[in-house]
């Protein structure tokens, strides 16, 4: 397993919503019974994810990089998990806190 692939895994684990990733090749991290899953066409959509970045994840989804498979409120509440809360100072910082940990 790659580091980015265990920096995703740490990064869904925590959240309240149960999510999946599809993967490159098939592989999958998270519950087999995830009510969330995302299919990723491509590293750079994961690497996206892991930051945080859920801006460029959408744009992932519109360019067909990204497919999403739940219901709204599910797929809503693991993006605002993944996002954290940003009227905290660690979640602004936490992007730039895992691209450090994915550059090492």
């Amino acid at each position: 397993m790659s580091s980015l692939e265990s920096l995703a895994e740490h990064r869904i684990a925590g959240l309240d919503v149960p999510l999946a990733l599809v993967l490159p090749g098939d592989r999958r991290l998270g519950p087999a019974d995830a009510p969330v899953r995302l299919e990723l066409h491509t590293l750079a959509s994961l690497a996206h994810l892991v930051t945080g970045n859920i801006g460029r994840l959408g744009e992932d989804y519109v360019d067909g990089r990204v497919e999403l498979h739940g219901s709204m409120r599910e797929l809503m509440q693991a993006a605002a998990g993944l996002m954290g809360d940003p009227t905290q100072p660690e979640a602004a910082a936490a992007p730039l806190a895992w691209w450090r940990g994915l550059r090492r």
